[in-house]
């Protein structure tokens, strides 16, 4: 039987890895037309999003050095996180779940 999706409230738990490095960027695919980043960069920040909890941004020490000083004050430091490929990463931060009030659910209409 279907399934009727308009009025259903899916729990969003959402995490994002961000880490600052060199990148190539453009458009490698004529049939896929779309622009890509790649590099080792983009691999630190993908294993990053793997290990950070749900409702945080979990970000590098190179990234967390480029802050503005207010965004540093609230950083929860993660000593000795395991990165899959990278190994032991230490100070490695995130930012609370505070900043992302109001954004516990997602309607789907």
């Amino acid at each position: 039987q279907p399934v009727d999706w308009r009025h259903r409230v899916i729990p969003l738990e959402l995490r994002i890895g961000i880490h600052s490095g060199p990148v190539v960027g453009g458009i490698f695919s004529q049939l896929k037309g779309c622009y890509e980043l790649y590099g080792a960069s983009v691999n630190t920040a993908q294993r990053l999003e793997g290990t950070a909890r749900p409702q945080r941004v979990h970000f590098s020490a190179q990234t967390y050095a480029l802050l503005p000083p207010s965004l540093q004050r609230q950083a929860e430091l993660r000593r000795a996180t395991e990165l899959p490929g990278h190994g032991v990463q230490d100070q490695l931060t995130e930012l609370p779940p505070s900043l992302f009030r109001g954004c516990r659910a997602l309607e789907v209409n």
